[in-house]
């Protein structure tokens, strides 16, 4: 950091105009897919699963369904609750989420990890929304410039190597965490997203 903040200098002003040439090739990073949220059981077996099943398509409360045919703590302490699951993320609930069309529909039973069954049932859709470059454009002018100090970081240190002859021990630097991995914020799983 200290490297960065005294030795690298790059150009820290970005215009209008190269806002709209970054946004002309990565608009479509800016593309806030659309998600679903719900309630999830995760139950023992496909029986429990099917028993849950059917008291959840009879009108049964999703509280007692989980008391009932729960087999998840984490789950049940958080009240199934489950939000913005996007179809592609990686999770066996993506797929019966996105087979659902409208609030109140509940999924069949599937397959999850170690042999559990599981159903979900969904409460709300949220619509796909591409972002417009004024609602971002502070984070892209962020952007464009971590891509210049990067680069310009690179050219010092590849000037430094044959000026000065630093040496960069690449074998060492393997080991040592990425600035992503140093600073990166872990959300426990268990956390309940409030709206």
């Amino acid at each position: 950091t200290r490297l960065y903040k005294e030795a690298v200098a790059y150009d820290d002003v970005v215009t209008p105009e190269q806002l709209d040439e970054f946004w002309a090739e990565f608009e479509q990073d800016y593309l806030s897919p659309e998600s679903r949220s719900g309630r999830l059981v995760i139950c023992l077996n496909r029986a429990k699963a099917d028993e849950a099943y059917a008291a959840a398509t009879n009108g049964e409360t999703w509280r007692k369904i989980l008391v009932d045919f729960g087999s998840d703590p984490t789950n049940k302490q958080r009240g199934g609750k489950t939000e913005f699951v996007t179809a592609d993320s990686p999770t066996p609930m993506a797929a019966p989420f996105f087979s659902l069309e409208k609030s109140g529909d509940i999924s069949q039973p599937f397959a999850v990890d170690g042999g559990r069954y599981a159903l979900v049932m969904l409460e709300s859709i949220k619509p796909a929304k591409q972002y417009e470059l004024h609602e971002v454009s502070e984070a892209i002018g962020g952007r464009i410039k971590n891509q210049r100090q990067e680069a310009a970081f690179v050219s010092t240190l590849a000037q430094w190597e044959s000026e000065i002859g630093v040496e960069i021990f690449t074998e060492k630097l393997a080991d040592l965490k990425s600035w992503e991995e140093l600073t990166k914020v872990v959300v426990p799983d268990n956390l309940v997203l409030r709206n």
